[in-house]
């Protein structure tokens, strides 16, 4: 997970990508994502929120 936050710009490391999951800043569709480790199945189409005001929506093709 902290790598899709690197690529799309939303944190400058993979230690700040993992410390904004861990306070529970990053939400994928909705759902709030408290666990850096986890993996996560990204679609096309789900919105990646990380923040107040970062938002990404997925679009693979």
């Amino acid at each position: 997970m902290s790598k899709l936050l690197v690529t799309l710009g939303f944190a400058s490391s993979n230690s700040e990508a993992r410390r904004s999951v861990t306070q529970g800043a990053v939400k994928i569709n909705e759902t709030k994502l408290l666990d850096p480790n986890d993996r996560v199945q990204i679609q096309s189409g789900d919105i990646v929120q990380a923040g107040k005001r970062k938002f990404a929506k997925i679009v693979v093709g």
